[in-house]
């Protein structure tokens, strides 16, 4: 874990709290309910082994975090300024970090999203429409967030 461990405890935190932003931004609220919890955590542990750097180790501290869902439900930051966050504090890392941590998060959406599908087996348009929408808001590769709410 040493590029989590050298980051803030804040940035930890942040990055913790990813794969929740994710569910919740797929489901449409942020009141998690028990039973949709082990969708989040098979989802995760799905992805670690398909992901490197601070991807894993970021989902690793996930899944190893007793209190993730209190921290979660105590934290007030919207969907998309959380998971603007994450991508923030990535990209600080570097670009190839932040790719990993956008893959990683992409993933286990994409977990949640099979999860929440026809017979567990596929991923809605619906779903799929909103995995899009994630994959441009981690994409902080021009390092211009603010692309995201510009009108043509």
């Amino acid at each position: 874990m040493a590029l989590y461990e050298a980051l803030a405890r804040s940035d930890q935190q942040t990055l913790r709290l990813a794969p929740l932003w994710v569910f919740s931004a797929l489901v449409g609220r942020t009141r998690l309910e028990t039973w949709e919890l082990d969708a989040i955590w098979d989802a995760v542990r799905a992805t670690l082994p398909t992901t490197t750097s601070l991807g894993s180790e970021a989902l690793q501290a996930t899944l190893d975090d007793p209190d993730i869902v209190a921290a979660y439900e105590r934290d007030r930051r919207p969907v998309t300024t959380g998971l603007l966050a994450a991508a923030t504090v990535s990209a600080r890392v570097g670009p190839d970090v932040a790719s990993a941590v956008r893959s990683a998060l992409l993933a286990v959406g994409e977990g949640v999203a099979r999860a929440r599908g026809p017979f567990g087996r596929s991923i809605s348009r619906q779903d799929a429409d909103t995995l899009e929408l994630l994959a441009e808001v981690l994409d902080l590769s021009d390092a211009d967030p603010h692309r995201l709410f510009a009108f043509a």
